[in-house]
C-alpha cells in the first residue's frame, strides 16, 4: 500500500516499487488493479497466486488452476503485462 500511496502522490513507479519491496511490473499491475476496482481490488491480489496455497486433493488443484484460467482470461491487461516480462521471452529470437 506504501508503493501505491507514492505513485498517488507523483512519486517515480520505480522509486514507489523499490520502497514496497517490488519490483516496477507488480506495482504496475497493483496500480491497474486499483484503478479498475478501487481499494477493493487489492483485497484478493494474493489469492490469485496458485504457489501460495495447499491443497488437499488433485481435484481441487484442478479446481483452482481452472478457476485462475477463468480469471486471467477476464483481465487481457494482466495477460499483456505478463508477455511484456523479460522473462517471458527467454530463448525466443
Amino acid at each position: 500500500m506504501l508503493s501505491l500511496a507514492a505513485v498517488l502522490d507523483g512519486m517515480d513507479r520505480e522509486q514507489a516499487a523499490r520502497i514496497g519491496g517490488m519490483d516496477r511490473q507488480t506495482l504496475r499491475d497493483w496500480v491497474h488493479c486499483f484503478n479498475q476496482q478501487g481499494p477493493d481490488g487489492l483485497r484478493d491480489i494474493r489469492s490469485n497466486w496458485l504457489s501460495n496455497r495447499v491443497f488437499e486433493t488433485y481435484a481441487e488443484i484442478v479446481d483452482a488452476a481452472c478457476d485462475a484460467w477463468r480469471r486471467l482470461v477476464d483481465r487481457p491487461e494482466v495477460i499483456t503485462s505478463i508477455a511484456m516480462r523479460e522473462w517471458a521471452h527467454i530463448g525466443q529470437r
